[in-house]
């Protein structure tokens, strides 16, 4: 997950990532904070323990699993 963490936050600082306003994300991300540990990785914690942050690791995994696929995919739709 510190891959992930510190690929999310380089892509968000590059403007490669951003979203629309969702208030939820928004919220999610202000509840959150961050700081590098000794090897160099973003670690992510509640600022308070009743905040949800659930938005904000649901879209640093989604964007580290769309980083790792390939640049182009062949879907395949099937009709009965």
């Amino acid at each position: 997950m510190r891959e992930a963490w510190s690929q999310f936050y380089e892509a968000v600082n590059a403007g490669a990532l951003a979203h629309e306003g969702d208030g939820i994300l928004t919220a999610h991300v202000l509840n959150a904070a961050a700081h590098v540990d000794p090897s160099g990785h973003w670690k992510v914690r509640k600022i308070k323990q009743s905040h949800k942050i659930d938005g904000l690791v649901a879209s640093v995994i989604a964007y580290s699993r769309a980083a790792r696929a390939p640049a182009t995919r062949q879907i395949a739709f099937a009709w009965a």
